[in-house]
């Protein structure tokens, strides 16, 4: 393992063939293994570094983006992008709602780095509707990650008023079950006192007034 000589290994000679196997055994692979192998043929007790192969043994792993899989609350007309990535050349597949899922407008098969030694799979939602939610699953062998997809309105009043009248501001967030906490700013960027917190009523609406 890089220079370093070992010594657990179990050699067998085919007669037959003339084949010399030599084997090293990794009981239980741990991030302590993590490196490069090589095998090196020995003439006389001294190593022939000359004559040699290597291999680099890592832990396969699923990465994410984002990195955190899960539910993903994104606005309606905004874009979004789910993505899983592993650590060699490989196929990702994924599913929606459990079904499998190709839309070649959203799907964008792996593609291999031959550079990072990895290969990416990307959902691309470039502008998200209600038609887009869903659980998405990506899978790699026996590695999975899950996204849950929601996709939120979003509507403030834009109106003109008159210098020394009532005037009330509307934030509504529609069809969503999760309660939002809302806060309101002026154009200073200046939090304003008195912003409040709506429950989502039956219709999944929430509204806040400044």
């Amino acid at each position: 393992k890089g220079d370093t000589l070992l010594k657990n290994l179990v050699e067998d000679y085919d007669e037959s063939s003339k084949i010399v196997k030599s084997e090293l055994k990794i009981e239980k692979f741990t991030s302590a293994d993590i490196g490069e192998y090589s095998c090196r043929l020995e003439k006389d007790g001294t190593t022939d570094s000359a004559s040699r192969d290597s291999i680099v043994l890592k832990i396969q792993g699923l990465e994410t983006t984002p990195a955190a899989a899960g539910t993903v609350y994104v606005q309606e007309t905004k874009s979004t992008i789910f993505a899983c990535k592993i650590d060699s050349k490989g196929t990702i597949s994924w599913t929606k709602n459990g079904n499998a899922f190709t839309d070649a407008a959203i799907y964008s098969a792996g593609v291999y780095d031959s550079e990072d030694d990895s290969t990416t799979s990307k959902l691309t939602f470039s502008s998200v509707t209600a038609a887009n939610e869903g659980t998405y699953v990506c899978t790699y062998k026996t590695l999975t990650a899950t996204f849950a997809l929601d996709a939120f309105g979003l509507e403030v009043t834009n109106k003109e008023v008159k210098s020394g009248e009532e005037t009330k501001l509307t934030c509504r967030v529609t069809g969503i079950t999760k309660v939002f906490g809302f806060s309101w700013t002026d154009s200073a960027d200046k939090v304003l006192q008195g912003s409040t917190d709506s429950q989502p009523n039956d219709s999944n609406v929430q509204e806040s007034h400044p």
